[in-house]
């Protein structure tokens, strides 16, 4: 997403450098090493190494990314003795609470505007995770530091309206902010290979069978085990309608353990993009689900995923949620506030008996409305837009 927000920035006239590291977000990872420099559609990439013993130890790849932002603020400090400058210093949200304080350090040592995107909202999330006590000296201190963070950014930019306000109710003052989702990831692999064993894993078992899927991260905050006892209790009276799991994450072997006896539930592991993408679109409605109340600390972007490919979400979320809304008010999905199986059950069974006409039709305006809202060319002109209002801004000083 990155690639495509800063390949847009270049090409609307401004010089974007990506401070990062060698790639270390999954296992895989750690056996690829890509150059220490490189320029990749417009966007100048400068990574550092890995920390040494970061491939063979988990504890040195946890130390390796508690002290990327140190590591990234001693790199910008030899760049300003060697005259560098920049005008716009921008980052996310992860590692909590001390990737956005280096950021804003960072910041006011180039004297730039800052840039805060937050993906999530920390502290509060780890909060209501139960990470650590609300009441605590470590929350009170993280609470404090993320709250001068966000005070100082002259853009906070974040994924709803839900966490929009749970960031404001933080702050005494005024704070200038923009809501601008997430989009569809785009396939920069231009890999054309398709898995036949996928096809038939994901292959209905009757023509008029309709097939759910969740696929992302399968974590242990998202309520899935009530999905899957909504998938008990359907089981003998709703047979038409079954539930794919694509992807990987701390709760699968529980959810395995939990469906062995279940046929309508299916678990494929990890794929590639480009594969997970053609599984995805060959289903009939995406599942989102999440806990009481986290819609208010993180926005589920798999929704925009299934949105792009024009699969309906069913979105299991507290019905006050901007995620819910959505669906109810531009006939993207189906919504259903509760966790409680019963009540999930009763939705599926819904589900259950449209037919292949109502499917279609549901498909048609998912795709009409994702096109002219919510799509990547929409997101980034919306990018754009606040880039150009940054400048004017910094210009006018």
């Amino acid at each position: 997403m990155l690639r495509s927000i800063g390949g847009t920035l270049v090409q609307d006239g401004h010089h974007v450098t990506v401070w990062t590291e060698q790639p270390n977000y999954k296992p895989s990872d750690m056996s690829r090493q890509m150059p220490s420099s490189e320029e990749i559609d417009g966007i100048v990439i400068k990574r550092i190494n890995r920390l040494w013993g970061a491939r063979q130890s988990g504890l040195i790849r946890t130390l390796d990314r508690l002290l990327f932002p140190f590591r990234i603020f001693l790199k910008s400090l030899f760049h300003k003795i060697g005259g560098t400058q920049y005008d716009l210093v921008w980052t996310a949200t992860i590692p909590p609470v001390v990737q956005g304080l280096i950021g804003r350090k960072i910041a006011n040592l180039f004297s730039a505007k800052f840039l805060y995107h937050c993906q999530d909202v920390y502290p509060e999330l780890g909060v209501h995770s139960g990470l650590w006590s609300q009441t605590g000296s470590l929350n009170r201190w993280l609470l404090a530091v993320e709250k001068k963070t966000r005070q100082r950014a002259d853009l906070l930019v974040t994924l709803s309206q839900d966490m929009a306000g749970t960031i404001g109710q933080s702050l005494e003052t005024n704070f200038q902010t923009a809501v601008l989702n997430n989009f569809q990831l785009e396939d920069f692999s231009n890999r054309e290979e398709e898995s036949e064993t996928n096809q038939m894993v994901t292959q209905p078992a009757r023509e008029s069978s309709i097939q759910m899927i969740f696929a992302g991260n399968i974590g242990i905050f998202q309520g899935l085990e009530h999905v899957i006892e909504a998938m008990q209790l359907i089981q003998s009276d709703t047979p038409d309608l079954s539930l794919l799991f694509l992807g990987d994450g701390k709760n699968l072997e529980n959810l395995k353990k939990m469906a062995e006896r279940q046929s309508n539930i299916q678990f494929l592991g990890h794929r590639s993009f480009h594969e997970a993408k053609k599984i995805i679109a060959a289903a009939d409605v995406g599942i989102v689900s999440l806990q009481g109340q986290l819609f208010r600390y993180a926005y589920p972007s798999k929704a925009l995923t299934y949105w792009g490919l024009s699969l309906p979400a069913l979105a299991i979320v507290d019905a006050e949620s901007e995620l819910s809304l959505t669906n109810q008010n531009q006939a993207a999905g189906w919504s259903v506030g509760s966790n409680d199986p019963a009540v999930i059950a009763d939705c599926l069974r819904e589900l259950g008996k449209l037919d292949r006409a109502e499917l279609a039709e549901r498909k048609k305006a998912v795709q009409f409305w994702y096109e002219t809202n919510v799509s990547r060319t929409a997101v980034l002109k919306q990018w754009k837009v606040l880039m150009r209002k940054l400048d004017r801004e910094a210009n006018s000083r």
